[in-house]
């Protein structure tokens, strides 16, 4: 059953505005929060703790299970590492950094 009729389908400009708004750089945010969960596994078991100082690249949880590492996008201090709720509905233990730049 379909509740909304849509005929034709949609129909976008056909001009392109590219060289009129060039890329932007954004700045990196002050915190990251790095969910442990992944994939559709089990979450990955954290490696680091409240105080840490981590480096960009580092293993901040091992795989549990069928899974792979997962690495911290920035370098700075892990200020929490706490339940947050996910986007699936389920609190997931998260990593929390704040970015020193």
């Amino acid at each position: 059953m379909r509740l909304y009729k849509v005929h034709g389908g949609v129909h976008m400009a056909h001009h392109k505005d590219g060289a009129a708004s060039p890329l932007e750089v954004l700045a990196p945010p002050s915190t990251l929060n790095v969910t442990l969960l992944q994939h559709r596994g089990a979450p990955a078991k954290p490696v680091v703790k409240r105080g840490d100082q981590v480096l960009m690249g580092q293993i901040i949880a091992e795989a549990a299970g069928l899974g792979a590492p997962i690495h911290s996008p920035v370098s700075g201090k892990v200020s929490a590492v706490n339940l947050q709720l996910h986007p699936t509905g389920t609190m997931i233990e998260t990593v929390v950094i704040e970015n020193d730049g």
